[in-house]
């Protein structure tokens, strides 16, 4: 069976390696939230005619075929229970049409809404505020399908790359295939026990294949598609492994759908903000750089060694300094093992200093540290940051997060995240600092190549919409040095 797209470039996502249950929402599109209803699984009240699950599919598509108007407040929903607490997360997947031209779509971080005329959508990115206040402004040339709006990239990309996939909603107002998404050929169909939802007797129609059973919810009156229940185990499967996650489910909830909305005058309305820079397409802004501290000598900083006693980045001056912050998890456990890998080929030179630096609580003792290493089977020199100079001096956002610091104490290398190819890349950046080479200086520079392409891209494309643009400085979107004491007084860029 396939699936609906679920590239995850944009989504937060969207990720399927999970450092921990508090980043999950974020990964997979969603955001927590109280449910407005609970868990609905009620058999139905009163008893539908037997059919067969080909035909109540093929009603189904026909009644959205037939449609003029519809609208939902749709909704993905990823429950699961916690040592014994139950945990739920949703992000946006509502829908509204009214045909041919008008349409509302509010689709995880993103949101697509014509009025007939013209075609406007933003997507809501933290990161990158708001993919730098852009709106997509286009006018509307031709009936509007399906194509018309996918045909942004990065939209779509926006839209679809949630842990749901695309909305279904519109495949089956839009498309001529509208489950083709969804089945695949060899699937097999059965009909479940009828349950109730909203109030509403609902077929329910199973439709199994390689990546685990899908359900739809299918009003037994309206024929419209009601709820369905993604085979979570399959696309979550770290979750569904973990001992702590029990009761795992996935779905979409079309909340209130009804093919007679009471659609007003805002239905199908944008709000356009004063500043925003419309765009006939997104352009995405290079990644903000992970740090401020970019070729800025440090100031001292401390950490612990397992016997107690403190070594200072002072007292590493003349060395070449690589310090990869991590913790107990197997996500960091494939990096500490690179780490190991490198420090083994360089152990003897004494040029190069590598450690690992333990971000564990003071209530984890240096034995269990060091046991929990030789279960990963590595050798690396560790030391414990017991004062939280990563997180609160040096802006370490999470492990496992590496910092390479040149002999003058100089900050090189800042990296967040594992990187799989650690082992081959960190010799390089040793032999390089070892020859003098400003890395830093190469990342800022290249950085800034990226950000003066953006805008300039950037300005092609508000021109197309007879927006002007002022011209931005280089350098605009370098993160400001604002953790505290982060440079020696004089804050001087090498």
């Amino acid at each position: 069976m396939s699936t609906p797209n679920r590239s995850n470039r944009l989504a937060p996502a969207l990720l399927l390696q999970i450092c921990s249950l508090m980043g999950l929402a974020t990964q997979l599109g969603c955001h927590p939230q109280k449910l407005e209803r609970p868990e609905v699984s009620a058999p139905a009240s009163q008893t539908l005619p037997a059919q067969d699950p080909s035909a109540i599919l093929r009603q189904m598509e026909q009644v959205y075929r037939d449609a003029d108007e519809y609208s939902d407040r749709g909704q993905v929903v990823l429950r699961y229970r916690e040592r014994g607490d139950i945990h739920t997360d949703s992000a946006a997947l509502a829908v509204s049409v009214r045909l041919p031209n008008e349409i509302r779509v509010d689709a995880y971080y993103s949101e697509l809404v014509c009025d007939g005329k013209q075609l406007r959508a933003r997507i809501t990115d933290e990161k990158s505020n708001n993919i730098d206040g852009q709106i997509l402004s286009r006018a509307l040339d031709n009936e509007l399908s399906l194509e018309l709006v996918y045909q942004d990239a990065t939209l779509r990309e926006a839209m679809t790359s949630g842990m749901a996939g695309q909305p279904l909603q519109l495949n089956l107002l839009y498309a001529d295939d509208p489950l083709k998404s969804v089945f695949a050929e060899d699937a097999k169909l059965k009909i479940l026990e009828t349950a109730e939802y909203e109030g509403a007797a609902c077929y329910r129609v199973a439709a199994s294949g390689a990546e685990g059973e899908f359900i739809f919810w299918i009003d037994g009156t309206t024929y419209m598609l009601r709820r369905l229940d993604y085979p979570a185990a399959s696309l979550l499967p770290d979750l569904a492994r973990s001992e702590m996650i029990q009761d795992l489910s996935l779905r979409v909830e079309f909340r209130d759908a009804t093919f007679n909305p009471d659609f007003d005058n805002s239905s199908f309305s944008f709000a356009v903000p004063i500043d925003a820079k419309l765009v006939q397409a997104f352009v995405l802004p290079p990644p903000p750089l992970p740090t401020g501290l970019f070729g800025k000598q440090l100031a001292d900083f401390a950490c612990y060694r397992l016997d107690g006693s403190t070594i200072s980045q002072k007292s590493l001056l003349g060395q070449t300094v690589v310090l990869l912050w991590y913790n107990d998890h197997p996500a960091c456990r494939s990096t500490i093992a690179q780490l190991s890998e490198v420090y083994g080929s360089v152990a003897q030179d004494d040029s190069v200093a590598v450690f690992a630096v333990s971000a564990e609580p003071s209530s984890v003792s240096s034995n269990q540290l060091e046991a929990n290493l030789a279960a990963w089977n590595v050798n690396v020199p560790v030391l414990r940051d017991l004062d939280a100079c990563g997180r609160d001096v040096l802006g370490v956002p999470y492990t496992p997060t590496m910092l390479v610091l040149d002999k003058e104490g100089y900050l090189q290398i800042f990296e967040v995240g594992a990187n799989s190819d650690l082992a081959q890349e960190l010799p390089t950046i040793l032999d390089r600092l070892r020859k003098g080479d400003d890395l830093a200086g190469e990342i800022l520079a290249d950085h800034d190549q990226q950000t003066a392409a953006y805008h300039e891209t950037l300005r092609a494309a508000m021109a197309d919409t007879g927006t002007p643009t002022p011209e931005p400085s280089p350098a605009s979107n370098r993160p400001a040095s604002d953790t505290p004491n982060d440079v020696t007084s004089g804050e001087a860029d090498r």
